[in-house]
């Protein structure tokens, strides 16, 4: 694992997040999740982007969302509730 080259993307993401889709979210933590690289700025940044468009999460999204935030033990219960509604 290159934690250098992950923690570059972090920071790009991080300062792009308000343009990515639902998709493109979920992805990114979906990714930080399969390698097992939790970046703690990235999750933050993606549940509230995540919060605030959770209306265009469909489904598989918000099962692969909770999915990747559990397989590396980052807790954000504002983003679980905005889920499960």
């Amino acid at each position: 694992e290159n934690v250098d080259l992950f923690d570059a993307v972090s920071k790009a993401v991080i300062n792009k997040i308000e343009t990515y889709n639902a998709q493109d979210i979920t992805n990114i933590v979906w990714t930080y999740a399969t390698i097992g690289h939790e970046d703690d700025n990235l999750f933050e940044a993606v549940s509230e982007a995540a919060i605030s468009k959770i209306e265009t999460f469909n489904p598989r999204d918000i099962a692969n969302i909770v999915w990747a935030y559990a397989k590396v033990g980052h807790e954000n219960n504002n983003l679980f509730e905005a889920a499960s509604e």
